[in-house]
């Protein structure tokens, strides 16, 4: 089914030129590029000419760092429409706490890309024991994100890397039914 292809994809978070490269060689289905490379404008010049699919997180920078780089973004889609590109908000912490996730962040980016093809997403890193970690992901998606990024591992007691954050498969999957 379409929703199982779509967890299928494969990103690469990228930090300067050289992951880049890896990533281009390696072909994956689409590139991320985390809020502190948001001004970095050859960067993601680099990154948009290179793969069909672009994330840029946004979360934590200032709306007229934002606005910016929505500008720049559209000037680079007149010049090739077909790249999918997505603002993603959203902080991490070691979990971060739920006031750490804002529906008024989510609102302001409506507002800035109304009218735009940039698509909205949220990277929630809301604790999994919480019951607000199921919920926020499924507000956001009601009021237009496109994209949700959560953690997963297979076992959170082994304490992995991004764990405090993670979803188990389980948890995951009544995620994805509930979205």
């Amino acid at each position: 089914n379409e929703t199982i292809k779509k967890l299928q994809e494969v990103y690469a978070d990228i930090y300067g030129y050289e992951s880049l490269e890896d990533a281009i060689s390696l072909k994956v289905d689409g590139i991320k590029i985390h809020a502190e490379d948001a001004d970095n404008f050859p960067l993601i010049k680099a990154a948009f000419s290179s793969a069909s699919k672009l994330i840029l997180s946004v979360g934590g920078l200032c709306l007229k760092s934002i606005i910016e780089l929505r500008d720049y973004v559209n000037e680079l889609k007149r010049a090739d429409p077909d790249v999918n590109v997505t603002f993603v908000d959203g902080i991490q912490l070691f979990p971060t706490p739920k006031e750490g996730h804002s529906l008024k962040n989510l609102q302001n980016l409506l507002k800035i890309c109304r009218g735009t093809d940039i698509s909205l997403g949220v990277a929630d890193h809301i604790d999994p024991d919480d019951i607000y970690s199921l919920i926020y992901p499924i507000i956001c998606a009601g009021m237009g994100a496109r994209y949700v990024e959560k953690h997963l591992t297979v076992n959170r007691n082994a304490k992995w890397t991004d764990w405090q954050s993670a979803f188990e498969i389980d948890q995951f999957k009544k995620l994805i039914l509930m979205l």
